[in-house]
Order: C-alpha cells, then sequence, then structure tokens
C-alpha cells in the first residue's frame, strides 16, 4: 500500500492553521474479478432502483434518479456476490491503519456503488465531518481517463488520483473529494464505502439504521 502524507509545515505560530491525514491507496485487482463485479453492479443497478425510492444523492450531484440516491436504504454488503470483498476491505483497512500507528478494534461499515455515464461527474462533497468521523474508501471498478480528486482542506488545493481498475483507495469521511466528467461512452463504476470503528458504531448509529453496516 502506498501512503500519501499531507500535513501543514512551517508554522511560526502557535495559533496558526493545521492539519494531518494520509490517503492509502493499493492495487487490489489480484484479488478480485473486476469483470465479474462490474457485471454484477449494472445487473444491481436495475434492480436497486426498481425497488428503492428515490432520495438524496450524497451531494454528488448524480440526481434522485441515480443508483447513487438508493444509498441510505441498502448495503452492498448485504449481497453474498460482495462477501470476498469485505475480507479484502478489511485486510487493507487493518494494513493502512498499522503504517500509520493508529490501533483498531471491531470496525463496521456500509457500501453503495456508483454508475457513471458521458457527461456525468461527481461534484465535491464529503462523508462524515462530525466528532464520530472515522474512514472511507471508495473502489475502482471500470473507469477509464478519470480521475479523483480531494481537497486540501485549508487551501482548497486539490491533489488529484488516476481512477485505475482495481485501486482501492482510504482517506478520512471528513475530506471533500471530487471526480472528472466522463467523456466516453463507457460506464465508470466505482463501489464507495464508509467505515465506522466500534465506538462510533454503537454511539452514532440508530437502531433502525444499523441493518446497513455490517462489520468486516
Amino acid at each position: 500500500m502506498d501512503i500519501y502524507n499531507f500535513s501543514s509545515v512551517n508554522n511560526i505560530s502557535p495559533f496558526a492553521p493545521y492539519y494531518s491525514y494520509s490517503i492509502g491507496i493499493v492495487d487490489v485487482s489480484n484479488e478480485i474479478n473486476l469483470e465479474t463485479i462490474a457485471s454484477n453492479l449494472l445487473v444491481k443497478e436495475k434492480e436497486i432502483i426498481n425497488k428503492y425510492p428515490s432520495g438524496i444523492d450524497g451531494e454528488t450531484g448524480l440526481g434522485k434518479d441515480s443508483v447513487t440516491a438508493r444509498f441510505p436504504h441498502y448495503t452492498l454488503w448485504q449481497y453474498k456476490e460482495f462477501k470476498h470483498l469485505k475480507s479484502i476491505v478489511k485486510k487493507h483497512h487493518d494494513i493502512y491503519c498499522s503504517s500509520l500507528n493508529v490501533n483498531t478494534d471491531k470496525i463496521y461499515s456500509q457500501a453503495w456503488f456508483n454508475v457513471m455515464r458521458i457527461g456525468e461527474k461527481i461534484n465535491k462533497h464529503s462523508h462524515n465531518i462530525s466528532p464520530y468521523s472515522y474512514l472511507s474508501a471508495h473502489l475502482t471498478v471500470n473507469a477509464k481517463d478519470t480521475k479523483t480528486y480531494y481537497f486540501n482542506p485549508l487551501s482548497g488545493e486539490r491533489w488529484g488520483e488516476d481512477n485505475i481498475n482495481g485501486k482501492l483507495t482510504f482517506f478520512p469521511s471528513w475530506i471533500e473529494h471530487e471526480t472528472d466528467k466522463v467523456e466516453i461512452e463507457q460506464e465508470r463504476i466505482t463501489i464507495a464505502l464508509d467505515i465506522y470503528n466500534h465506538t462510533s458504531f454503537t454511539q452514532d448509529v440508530y437502531d433502525n439504521k444499523k441493518y446497513r453496516w455490517h462489520e468486516l
């Protein structure tokens, strides 16, 4: 796993703005079958859109009719096709935390997916800015010639990574991020997920929403 560290430097004043965060990126293409996952997700897209009502799209700009806007109603982890992916996320989460000397306990996750077509992009947004905020991640399943950008919380400067199939990226849930616009006639398919540690899960998730969070 490659770890990219971002922190403020050369602060002269004790009250100068400060930030410190890390983004972890790992290629898991040899651990999963990306073609099978992409095919399964395109089938699930129709099923989920027909099954669940449209709702908020998480400020992504993909619209209320997108599969993204159904994320409050389900988790990918409820489907047996993605059981293996759960274990992969857990393994690399632990590697990410170990590299940062962060102790881990039980972790829980909810997961959804995005399907973008020509002319669509994900607008700048973050997943969780509360005191319970932990980690988010995304897996590029099928993409070409797009990037995801992460924004410095003070300067607003953005740092981009290429969306390469099989790339799994971990980042703090409060980091704002966005994508390029899809410019070709090919679906851009990604899996997105949030992770909570045990404290955040038990204290911040309502009982009637816990079904969406699976222990990893």
